[in-house]
């Protein structure tokens, strides 16, 4: 353990406990990337198409850790970004669901694309909120981040799976920016469709990298 603490300069320093805003730097990442940049300085575009070699890799790794299938795994550069093409692709006639003060990442982009939506609030009533909204109201899409970045409530993983048992055909969208990397999550038996997530918070991966799982029953929802 002391060994890997040595790893991360800033601990030398304090306890570091700020992680929900940006995740530590490893001096093995730090090296990682400034070979990167030299291997780019040098190389320029051709450094680059070299790099698309290792996509599949990559995309079989990312799945391991969150048991999802390498072909339906999507690198981005961060949540956004990913969120943003993929909502290009839903028809506007969906109605959906979303959080009150959600991360604004995954509430503006339904918003400003006017979709037809409704809002619970982010509270110890929160699950039952959703489950009646969604009971009476019809909903295409559930959008939320799985970990609420104002006040850090967290959805109840089991009450989601449960609420795609009931209701199969909502598409439930969730935001794991500010939750992988905590604990173990096996996306496959989870009651989530799509999960986005950047990696630079509990994944201690440094900017500008980021992942999308989808699950196939949902892929024709999208054009």
């Amino acid at each position: 353990m002391q060994n890997l603490r040595k790893k991360f300069p800033v601990l030398n320093q304090c306890i570091y406990a700020n992680t929900a805003s940006a995740g530590l730097l490893s001096e093995d990442l730090m090296e990682w990337r400034q070979g990167h940049d030299l291997d780019f300085l040098i190389g320029g575009s051709e450094m680059k198409v070299k790099g698309f070699a290792h996509m599949p890799e990559i995309k079989k790794v990312v799945g391991q850790f969150f048991n999802c299938r390498p072909e339906n795994v999507a690198l981005v550069p961060n949540f956004s970004l990913g969120f943003n093409l993929l909502l290009e692709g839903l028809p506007k006639v969906k109605k959906v669901l979303l959080v009150n003060k959600d991360y604004p990442s995954v509430n503006w982009p339904f918003e400003t694309r006017n979709f037809e939506r409704d809002y619970v609030d982010a509270d110890e009533h929160m699950e039952e909120s959703i489950h009646a909204k969604v009971k009476g109201g019809d909903f295409d899409v559930l959008a939320l981040s799985l970990v609420q970045w104002v006040n850090g409530v967290r959805i109840d993983l089991d009450f989601l799976k449960d609420l795609k048992k009931e209701f199969p055909n909502l598409i439930i969208i969730a935001d794991g920016t500010q939750f992988c990397g905590m604990e173990p999550f096996d996306f496959e038996d989870s009651g989530i469709d799509i999960l986005g997530a950047c990696a630079y918070k509990w994944m201690l991966a440094g900017y500008g990298n980021g992942f999308y799982l989808v699950k196939e029953a949902v892929m024709d929802q999208f054009e």
